[in-house]
């Protein structure tokens, strides 16, 4: 069996009932995420306990189906899109529960699959870049701006905090698409035999950033092009470098554990990062990289949060962001979306589909969908749809009651219970236990 074995699609219980602050949001799209296959690699093993089988996806957009008795915000019917906070996956499946602070309200001229692009790409990129005080700085390095934190990261940028000069890395073949995001400065991360930074800096062909923001890993290479304010070519305040890939740090994991409301039990270092930082840091390599930044590095994690949608709905709508799709997959294959976001090769979102939905227009290209070019615009109302409006509510509640108990969804299974993905295949492999001798007790 196979790492893509683990990867599967079929009947789920129905989820709930929603608790007091919880929503049952039927899907429509799910968008994926480095993070969805980390899990089933057991890279994060380090720093989370699951419980497989578990449905993946963190991003969602839908209709509301349920309420808790505590929600204030939302109402049955309503379309909303978010990032699912902490641990607590799923939305690839037909329907998933939510906490109400993750979800805002989506625009009705924006489709789904625009705004399920969104939630946890904008969600990290916003939190990098506001840890170095970006509000304040003139010139901005977003490594990686043809993938989906970095393609969002140079949006916002421009959109958000007004930067004057934002440069990224691509390759060649995907200049022209990092440019239509508003890049002003492209380097080719191949040049040089990868060793792209090194070639700017020194002398008159330096380039000097007040912010560095690494989403592939490059912290090496990019971190050379960090201003420092001691040598009069950095910002004197504010500033510095933040990556999404290195660490992360003891202080991003705390962080991370507190606004996603993860209990104790979900993490195994939670005590073990209270208690020795230092320790943790220098495991990770965070000490190696704050020296090279002079102080100023940051790693971030980021979650679901409510407020930060909805200021990427208002984004939406004035089209200040506009999120590009690699491509879009039914639910029946997931297993093959899956592996294009793991092939390093996605540019931009790549969208899992639930529901069709008519305000988007996709062609087929081998297993996947792309949208056609203007799909994101809506197609125009009937007066027969504007007077099904006030029947909306009842539809969907009885669509509800009549829904059978088990729901389509994709989940990853697990080799081992304890270590998950290391050594053999475990009890699904038929030994009593992996490769490491760690007992399976399912």
């Amino acid at each position: 069996m196979s790492a893509q074995d683990l990867v599967y699609v079929g009947k789920l219980p129905l989820p709930g009932p929603p608790g007091p602050r919880q929503l049952l949001v039927k899907v429509h799209y799910a968008s994926l995420n480095p993070a969805d296959y980390q899990q089933r690699n057991g890279e994060t093993k380090h720093l989370l306990k699951h419980k497989f089988p578990k449905v993946f996806g963190f991003d969602f957009s839908g209709d509301v189906m349920e309420i808790g008795n505590e929600v204030k915000d939302f109402k049955i019917g309503e379309e909303v899109f978010g990032m699912v906070a902490g641990v607590r996956t799923g939305s690839a499946a037909e329907y998933v529960i939510v906490d109400d602070y993750v979800c805002a309200l989506k625009p009705a001229d924006i489709p789904h699959h625009l705004a399920a692009a969104v939630p946890l790409v904008g969600i990290t990129a916003e939190k990098a870049l506001k840890k170095c005080k970006i509000s304040d700085m003139h010139r901005v390095l977003v490594t990686g701006g043809s993938g989906g934190v970095g393609s969002i990261a140079v949006q916002l940028c421009k959109a958000e905090f007004g930067i004057e000069w934002v440069a990224t890395t691509s390759s060649e073949e995907s200049r022209g698409l990092v440019e239509s995001f508003g890049a002003d400065e492209v380097f080719d991360y191949k040049c040089n035999n990868r060793r792209w930074a090194e070639q700017f800096d020194y002398g008159t062909w330096r380039h000097v950033y007040d912010v560095v923001f690494d989403t592939q890993g490059d912290s090496k290479q990019a971190v050379l092009l960090l201003g420092d304010s001691t040598d009069g070519q950095g910002p004197p305040d504010g500033g510095g470098m933040v990556s999404i890939v290195d660490g992360p740090s003891a202080e991003a994991a705390l962080e991370w554990l507190s606004e996603s409301h993860s209990e104790p039990k979900h993490s195994y270092i939670k005590s073990f990062l209270e208690n020795f930082p230092w320790v943790w840091d220098t495991a990770t390599g965070v000490r190696s990289l704050r020296k090279k930044a002079k102080g100023k590095y940051w790693t971030v994690i980021g979650t679901g949060d409510g407020d930060a949608c909805r200021r990427f709905a208002t984004m939406l709508e004035s089209k200040s962001i506009i999120p590009h799709i690699d491509g879009v997959y039914p639910l029946s294959k997931a297993r093959d979306a899956l592996a294009r976001v793991e092939s390093g090769r996605s540019k931009g979102k790549v969208l899992i589909e639930v529901i069709a939905d008519p305000k988007a227009t996709f062609v087929e290209t081998d297993d996947s969908m792309e949208a056609v070019e203007g799909s994101s615009e809506p197609l125009p109302s009937s007066p027969a749809e504007e007077g099904v409006e006030e029947a909306k509510e009842g539809a969907l509640e009885a669509e509800k009651a009549v829904a059978e108990s088990q729901v389509e969804g994709a989940g990853l299974r697990s080799y081992c219970d304890y270590c998950y993905f290391d050594g053999a295949l475990g009890k699904s492999g038929g030994s009593e236990s992996c490769a490491d001798g760690h007992i399976n007790n399912k």
